[in-house]
């Protein structure tokens, strides 16, 4: 049926010179494999009308509309809807990673800068993609050896921010990420201000920076009666959770890495599943809340800076009543960010237990298959179907996904290239 056409199509995508060139001639087979050989027999077509081809446009592949089983044209993001946010949701194995690799291999096609807070070490292959700019990426292991080492120092804040209103972020990240409590907060606060100001911060005659082994000493020092004794307990509980295992040597350098020198890469931090949950949400509630104050120096702008990719998402906000006051300060984080050009990619299996503002205030909604039926009832709503049209993310297969951008295309269906795996990274 395709005589020598089909030997040429395999030969445009044999010998792609870039990801992005071999993902849309694979994109083009299997829309000629469908319109020739037709898909596979069962299940009830997913009809939602395809956008126009100028609304499909764009610079960054995304993957194939489809309508029901008839290939349509491919779909591109845009600038603009990178810096107005953007959420991927999904069961595990879903295909919410291969979605967000083939954003980052976009974006690094550009030259945009970015950060992956990687929680299953699923990421860093994308150095071993046949395109040059691979090898730029750089991948730090948190608490294990593996690749480059995460020498950080949580208690090092962004370039002129007052350590003061430092600390309070540090504190704050703390509160929930261990469920602590105010006063817990508070004791701790106590202790980080007396550290800053012997080693100097005050003064302007700082030579490096405390850490939580300072921290833990000064509570070990003093010592409290009645209920703040209870609460120097909890804290000293709490610091002793950075310098004990592998945690020691990632979070407490005296001359730590400077964040600020990252955000002009691209970087995967991977976090090592031995590392307690509790240091993992930290990490990324802490790095989130650190971008944000650094880029609030730095002004605002309408240009596209760096996106943040942000796995696991759901474990940022609060599940309950309790741990509602410690996130409050998130949400101005998630609405202000993308002013001053980052843009953030959420990333989780529940949308469901994403608040409002976050899903709310994403431009881009990107869902795969779900199974819960508190995620499929809040996908629908965040994607206006009609109720008789909810069944449709349940009857998502892996690779496909319904993709709603604001003001560009209404809900459509959306089948998704699959980034190879080329091999293991050569660090």
């Amino acid at each position: 049926m395709l005589g020598n056409r089909a030997n040429a199509l395999w030969l445009s995508y044999a010998t792609a010179d870039t990801p992005v060139a071999k993902l849309e001639a694979e994109a083009l087979i299997n829309l000629l494999a469908n319109q020739y050989f037709g898909a596979a027999v069962g299940g009830d077509p997913i009809l939602l009308p395809p956008p126009s081809p100028e609304a499909s446009a764009g610079e960054f592949l995304l993957g194939q509309i489809c309508y029901g089983r008839k290939p349509m044209q491919p779909l591109y993001l845009r600038r603009e809807n990178f810096i107005k946010h953007i959420g991927i949701y999904s069961i595990t194995g879903g295909g919410k990673t291969n979605v967000a690799q083939l954003m980052l291999l976009g974006l690094l096609q550009q030259d945009i800068p970015f950060l992956v807070v990687d929680w299953k070490r699923s990421y860093h292959t994308l150095r071993s993609q046949p395109m040059e700019k691979a090898k730029q990426i750089e991948v730090y292991s948190v608490g294990r050896k593996g690749h480059l080492p995460f020498h950080w120092n949580p208690l090092r804040g962004p370039p002129g921010v007052h350590p003061k209103t430092w600390i309070s972020a540090v504190a704050e990240a703390l509160e929930k990420s261990h469920i602590s409590g105010p006063g817990v907060a508070d004791v701790l606060i106590e202790a980080l201000d007396k550290k800053f100001e012997e080693f100097g911060f005050y003064d302007g005659k700082m030579e490096q920076y405390p850490n939580f082994f300072d921290v833990a000493e000064e509570l070990d020092r003093v010592q409290f009666k009645g209920r703040r004794m209870l609460w120097q307990d909890s804290c000293l509980r709490i610091v002793r959770t950075f310098t004990f295992g592998p945690a020691s040597g990632a979070f407490n350098a005296r001359h730590p890495l400077k964040l600020e020198e990252l955000l002009d890469k691209p970087v995967i931090i991977e976090l090592d599943q031995e590392l307690p949950k509790p240091l993992r949400v930290f990490l990324s509630d802490l790095l989130l809340r650190w971008i944000h104050l650094y880029r609030l120096g730095q002004g605002e702008t309408n240009q596209l800076r760096h996106v943040t990719f942000l796995e696991e998402v759901h474990n940022l906000f609060p599940r309950s009543q309790s741990e509602h006051q410690s996130t409050n300060s998130l949400e101005n984080v998630f609405r202000e960010i993308r002013g001053f050009g980052e843009e953030l990619v959420s990333i989780t299996q529940h949308p469901s237990l994403i608040p409002v503002y976050l899903m709310g205030n994403s431009n881009t909604l990107i869902i795969l298959g779900l199974q819960h039926e508190e995620d499929i009832r809040s996908a629908r709503r965040a994607l206006f179907l009609d109720q008789s049209e909810e069944t449709f993310l349940d009857q998502l297969r892996v690779g496909e996904g319904i993709v709603k951008i604001k003001g560009r295309t209404n809900p459509c269906l959306v089948r998704f290239p699959r980034v190879p795996n080329v091999g293991g990274d050569d660090d």
